[in-house]
């Protein structure tokens, strides 16, 4: 832009997967520091991303491309970090990647017991939970009005890089209509 600054994003595209990171405003060397997770079953995996410049008022502009062979890059041994050329006809500079194996982890979130009542007029709450790992995205589970022994039976998928110590978070909240969640 006039400012000679972008306001760059980068997009994935893996085995038939898409995914988005983040615009930074206003950066020529953005740190996105976000996490993807692609569920891989080739021998020969390539993850292909294009870097583009948000644009209010017109097509966002691609800044360049690029793609990487995941064949020993991925390993259970740790993080491997590479620097990708960016290419292209307006193509300039490289961009960061790092990568690691991860395990698929999947929690079920059964029920709750004795839960405290939060709605004074009731004596119940209206329960539900959010639950996660690391930076992933937190999940919610579904609301059970109206009871202090919420039953859930619901699956929960994380990905949880091999060496890499992980906590499982989980929140319980009581539901309101009016106001804020306790």
């Amino acid at each position: 832009n006039f400012s000679g600054k972008s306001d760059p994003y980068v997009t994935f595209e893996c085995h038939g997967v898409n995914k988005k990171s983040r615009t930074i405003l206003h950066e020529q060397n953005p740190v996105w520091n976000e996490d993807f997770y692609f569920n891989v079953d080739t021998s020969m995996p390539i993850l292909k991303f294009k870097v583009w410049d948000a644009d209010a008022l017109s097509k966002d502009d691609c800044i360049g491309t690029g793609e990487i062979s995941l064949h020993g890059l991925v390993t259970k041994t740790g993080e491997t970090e590479v620097w990708v050329p960016l290419k292209g006809a307006k193509a300039n500079g490289e961009i960061g990647l790092s990568f690691i194996e991860c395990y698929r982890s999947t929690v079920t979130l059964k029920e709750g017991r004795d839960v405290k009542p939060m709605d004074a007029l009731s004596g119940s709450s209206d329960c539900y939970a959010t639950i996660g790992v690391g930076q992933q995205a937190k999940q919610k589970t579904s609301i059970k009005g109206w009871t202090l022994n919420p039953m859930w039976n619901e699956k929960f998928t994380f990905y949880v890089p091999y060496g890499i110590e992980s906590q499982l978070e989980m929140i319980l909240y009581d539901h309101d209509t009016v106001g804020t969640d306790n």
